[in-house]
């Protein structure tokens, strides 16, 4: 779903390399519970960039 809203905005797949779909619904509250299971689940925080890399 998000993916066809990025496609529609940009016009083409530029950018689609660049971003990682983890097919969760747009569902949730900000930082609730099951959201970010479901992102330590999907994402493990090893493929994160660091938040802070020039600290």
């Amino acid at each position: 779903m998000h993916i066809e809203r990025i496609r529609e905005y940009t016009g083409d797949d530029t950018y689609l390399h660049k971003m990682a779909n983890l097919e969760i619904e747009d569902s949730y509250r900000y930082f609730q519970r099951e959201l970010v299971l479901l992102l330590l689940e999907r994402l493990p925080l090893e493929h994160m960039p660091p938040a802070c890399p020039n600290l």
